[in-house]
């Protein structure tokens, strides 16, 4: 089964490259702080800007400082990812690859499709999550949702307590401007991508599930971009998403 899933990764990587390196210019940083981090027992949290190609832009950012063609063979299939069952439960091609590929689903406790409810954690998803951690890295999205500014969500602060794991953030920009929310259709082109790892946070066994989300809150909420999605862009006003010379000078913070 290795082999077969190698030969998906492979080909995702490749396609990935042409969305990500050729039509658009995707960055990577920060990989410096991943050295040395044991290959187990690793939680990356992000912000969520679309359904996929979050996850696999990480991957590339994991195999590489440079998005090439090639990063699919060389991704470490032992990175998992967090994903909600209704997401992945659709029919087609994309969610039955991305099952494939590493998914961990779960039962969102406040969400259910489009209705909001109250539900408790099922320990099944919490089992199935610690099986992850302790089988490689893991990715997730705190915030449960791509709507941007969403709050952290308690459960991933319940899972920090619960395993202990080294727990890295990842700042994502731009993905909202080139694809849209389910990242099957480009809306930009020229768009200028990063992925951002950051030093593993500083979380004691002594903070508490309110203070671990204040923590999550500020590594990858406060530093979000604003939201962009305005339908598709031009080539030109894409361009590395800077605003036009004006009278007034104005300074844009790196995303």
């Amino acid at each position: 089964m290795r082999p077969l899933l190698r030969l998906a990764f492979g080909a995702l990587g490749f396609i990935d490259w042409v969305r990500f390196a050729v039509l658009n210019r995707l960055t990577c940083e920060g990989r410096e702080h991943l050295e040395g981090l044991p290959p187990t027992g690793v939680l990356l949290v992000s912000n969520h800007l679309t359904y996929y190609v979050d996850v696999l832009a990480m991957h590339h950012g994991l195999a590489s400082d440079r998005c090439g063609p090639f990063d699919g063979f060389r991704a470490n299939l032992n990175v998992g990812f967090i994903a909600a069952f209704e997401t992945l439960n659709e029919r087609g091609l994309v969610p039955r690859m991305f099952n494939y590929t590493g998914a961990v689903l779960v039962r969102r406790t406040w969400r259910d499709g489009d209705r909001d409810v109250k539900r408790p954690v099922d320990p099944g998803d919490l089992e199935r999550i610690g099986a992850a951690l302790r089988r490689g890295w893991l990715i997730t999205f705190p915030q449960g949702t791509t709507t941007p500014g969403a709050p952290v969500r308690k459960g991933t602060a319940h899972i920090i307590r619960q395993y202990r794991p080294i727990v890295v953030p990842v700042n994502l920009g731009g993905f909202d401007r080139a694809f849209d929310r389910k990242s099957l259709r480009r809306i930009g082109r020229g768009v200028a991508l990063s992925v951002r790892f950051g030093r593993p946070l500083a979380i004691g066994p002594e903070d508490s599930v309110e203070r671990i989300q204040e923590i999550l809150t500020e590594a990858i909420v406060a530093h979000e971009p604003p939201p962009r999605r305005f339908g598709r862009l031009s080539r030109t006003d894409s361009e590395d998403a800077e605003p036009k010379s004006t009278d007034r000078a104005e300074t844009i913070h790196p995303t």
